[in-house]
């Protein structure tokens, strides 16, 4: 298994010590292509530079020049769940999410699973998003340790990050569910990153000029929902965590073999899969998705 990482570079007035990992996992078996988002970016007279990722606002004048990038596909991993949400989006919904300049840098008010909330630093190039270690322990996660780890390759070597599941991750009223996250316990000074974990679920436009956030609802005319969510939610979202159950199931047993020391936290990435995945079949079941 390989895994492949984008060191983020903090700016000066961030601790040294400050330095976030951007990872992207790339399991042999699965290619999570549908849950990526494709990003423009382009720069209009004044030399100001936008993303967004709904071509269809680029300014004609400027679409010739416009570039296509991919922050590439988020690591996924899970804690025990909650209930799931019965939120219902409203398909085209605007929101317009306010940003906190800082130098250079964006921040955007957030709330993570309805209780917590912080102010991250707004990175298009993140593909999952971030949190800082107090972050993880307001939001009950204090025992890293004991928690899904996996191993990732850094600039600096390999590390065990912590991985969670957040249920949703809310901003201005724009929410998304089911965002995979990690914990980096060596961030200081900041919350966290708001990466494309969040981003994708929506059609995003980054108006730097006004220091704006604009998110569309990717839901489509008289879609159907189930417990708020698409069929497709449901469809991915099921076979994924069976994937993984059976990946990490497979892992925990070599680790077990090997006498690796980090066994017991593949034992519980491999639970906490089985654990969604049962929970998310159940719920289709009761909300009768049409699965087949």
């Amino acid at each position: 298994m390989k895994y492949i990482l984008k060191k983020f570079q903090p700016k000066e007035k961030f601790s040294k010590n400050c330095i976030v990992f951007l990872i992207v996992f790339l399991f042999p078996f699965v290619f999570y292509q549908n849950s990526l988002a494709t990003l423009y970016k382009w720069k209009d007279k004044s030399g100001s530079i936008h993303f967004t990722s709904d071509p269809e606002t680029i300014p004609k004048e400027f679409r010739n020049q416009s570039k296509e990038f991919s922050p590439g596909p988020a690591p996924k991993i899970s804690q025990p769940p909650h209930p799931l949400p019965d939120t219902q989006p409203i398909p085209n919904a605007k929101t317009i999410v306010p940003l906190n300049i800082k130098g250079n840098q964006f921040f955007v008010k957030t709330r993570l699973n309805d209780n917590v909330e912080v102010n991250l630093l707004l990175d298009t190039g993140a593909s999952v998003l971030v949190i800082s270690e107090e972050t993880g322990n307001s939001l009950g996660f204090s025992r890293l340790d004991n928690m899904p780890q996996i191993e990732a390759q850094t600039a600096g070597g390999k590390i065990w990050t912590p991985l969670i599941y957040l249920e949703t991750v809310e901003t201005s009223g724009a929410k998304a569910f089911g965002v995979e996250t990690i914990i980096d316990e060596k961030l200081e000074n900041l919350d966290g990153l708001l990466g494309m974990g969040f981003l994708e679920q929506f059609k995003m436009t980054l108006d730097r000029r006004n220091s704006q956030l604009i998110l569309n609802s990717n839901l489509q005319e008289n879609e159907s929902l189930y417990g708020g969510r698409p069929l497709n939610w449901w469809i991915k979202k099921i076979r994924y965590f069976h994937t993984n159950k059976i990946f990490f199931e497979r892992l925990a047993k070599k680790y077990a073999r090997d006498d690796h020391k980090k066994t017991y936290n593949i034992e519980k990435t491999a639970e906490h899969y089985d654990k969604l995945f049962r929970r998310t079949q159940s719920s289709a079941q009761e909300l009768n998705v049409p699965l087949d």
